[in-house]
């Protein structure tokens, strides 16, 4: 039993520093600070590895979006007839350009992202939470 014991505690530990060690290859993201302030081509490439929370300003969608680094998306949403959807993304100059399989037709289209005091990203008609 304390072998059992020592045996969990121990793979529980190594679990943990493993977790711990894929944290760290993800890029340290922008600080916001006391004004709204749009962020650089460095900065978005900073999300590459996350997933994001959105909701649309007129509160009509929300939803999850998941940009990898290999520069694919995946989309999940409640927008009729889009519940998911995948596409690319990459950065252009100082603005995030998103295409989608279903959503626009598969038109590009690019945003610039504005780092909000509380954190939160304004991409023009979404608000966006990493």
């Amino acid at each position: 039993m304390l072998i059992e014991k020592k045996f969990i505690g121990a793979t529980l530990a190594i679990g943990a520093l493993a977790l711990a060690g894929c944290q760290t290859n993800l890029a340290e993201l922008p600080e916001p600070s006391s004004t709204p302030r749009v962020l650089t081509g460095d900065e978005i490439r900073a999300y590459a590895g996350r997933t994001s929370t959105w909701e649309a300003k007129d509160g009509s969608a929300q939803g999850r979006v998941t940009l990898n680094a290999d520069g694919t998306q995946t989309l999940t949403s409640n927008i009729p007839g889009v519940a998911r959807d995948t596409g690319t993304w990459r950065v252009s100059g100082n603005r995030q350009c998103a295409t989608w399989t279903r959503i626009r037709g598969g038109e590009e289209r690019c945003t610039t992202w504005t780092l909000m005091p509380d954190g939160s990203i304004d991409t023009g008609n979404t608000i966006t939470r990493f």
